[in-house]
């Protein structure tokens, strides 16, 4: 992360996301992916935590799960 002074205001920065910050942030996600896979492998296996996520994220069961790297992948 880069912070910056905010010209419109003294008191406050303007963060900004370094090349290796985005790279880490992709691997750290790969990482808790991987941790999560494992824990919830029991469940998974079952059907269970997929219908759960649909259910309170309210997505259509037609349609695959959106994952979380996409947010950062240009």
């Amino acid at each position: 992360m880069k912070r910056h002074r905010d010209p419109r205001d003294s008191r406050a920065l303007q963060l900004e996301l370094t090349d290796e910050g985005a790279r880490l942030a992709v691997e750290a996600i790969r990482v808790v992916d991987e941790v999560d896979r494992r824990f919830f492998a029991p469940v998974a296996e079952r059907g269970e935590l997929q219908s759960a996520r649909r259910a309170l994220s309210g997505l259509d069961a037609t349609r695959p799960l959106p994952s979380p790297l996409q947010s950062f992948r240009g």
